[in-house]
């Protein structure tokens, strides 16, 4: 009796090692560091000294190296600001001030946390449900255990997910002379996006000395089809 109880604890302890390690995971593949370094904007403008950047992770292939997810489909639009001041004034740039149209149609700004929320709620939980159902039997015999399990993993997937969202984005910036800012922006697509539309994005910059403003107005035409990645 002894031996039969103790084999089920060891299966027991074994699934549950094996369910904590198997679902949902979060693993982007590029780095913080590589948003500094040189890249290839989508398009740019620069005014008065200084230099506005945007480049779009609409594209499946390219949402997933930095979110490791194709925020596109799950309603979030991801554009990297890069910001370099040549000018001899400070400037500040907030992106809740940032504005983004799709075929004119205004988008909605979304905070960090309500990105990542967005994503990892049509997402990575999805991944964590999907996997739990893959397990078959066993987890219909260690049901309580399971949604323990899937529960306490998810939500620490989750918390991941926001930090990192939090880290990318832009922010509040003071861009000095001779320095340069950078981070992204989000906002929420329409649920009939397909792809192929024009988005514009528009960026609101304050010179800190004289208080005056510079409205960049961007254009990024025919985004990138999820359908083609």
């Amino acid at each position: 009796m002894r031996k039969a109880k103790g084999r089920f604890l060891f299966r027991l302890m074994a699934w549950a090692s094996l369910l904590s390690c198997g679902c949902a995971s979060f693993e982007p593949a590029t780095r913080h560091q590589e948003m500094l370094g040189p890249r290839h904007p989508t398009v740019s403008e620069t005014r008065d000294g200084l230099q506005i950047s945007l480049e779009e992770f609409i594209s499946s292939e390219k949402s997933r190296r930095m979110f490791d997810a194709d925020l596109a489909s799950q309603g979030v639009l991801a554009i990297l600001l890069k910001a370099e001041n040549k000018s001899h004034s400070a400037i500040k740039i907030e992106d809740k001030e940032t504005r983004a149209f799709l075929e004119n149609l205004p988008l909605l700004f979304l905070p960090s946390v309500d990105a990542a929320n967005q994503a990892a709620t049509r997402d990575y939980t999805t991944r964590a449900a999907g996997w739990t159902l893959a397990t078959g039997p066993l987890a219909l015999i260690f049901w309580p255990v399971t949604v323990s399990l899937s529960g306490m993993h998810t939500g620490g997937v989750n918390r991941q997910i926001e930090q990192h969202f939090q880290s990318l984005s832009f922010g509040k910036a003071i861009v000095q002379p001779g320095q340069s800012a950078v981070g992204f922006l989000y906002f929420k697509l329409a649920e009939n996006f397909k792809g192929n539309e024009t988005i514009v994005v528009e960026v609101l910059t304050f010179e800190i000395d004289s208080g005056r403003q510079i409205i960049f107005k961007l254009p990024i035409s025919k985004a990138i089809s999820r359908a083609e990645n």
